[in-house]
């Protein structure tokens, strides 16, 4: 691809991506939103059985979390 192309390709993408992130409406805002509670609350749950729990235990369930709504958590965790 030549550098004209790549130019107006990226000029194309960029403003598709505009128009997509414009027209979010408040339907898709607010799953998100509601999403992000659900998740706290489920991390709360999880560090208010710090007395049950070991530290490596409690960071294994948060990472399952994060894992449920395909929240990246690096690779520092993967021991599979």
């Amino acid at each position: 691809m030549n550098s004209i192309s790549r130019e107006l390709l990226t000029y194309v993408i960029k403003n598709e991506v505009q128009n997509v992130l414009a027209d979010i409406d408040d339907k898709i805002i607010n799953k998100v939103h509601s999403l992000s509670t659900e998740i706290l609350e489920d991390i709360k749950t999880v560090l208010s059985q710090h007395y049950k729990l070991s530290d490596f235990e409690m960071i294994e369930k948060i990472v399952v979390i994060f894992e449920k709504y395909n929240i990246d958590c690096g690779s520092c965790h993967d021991f599979g």
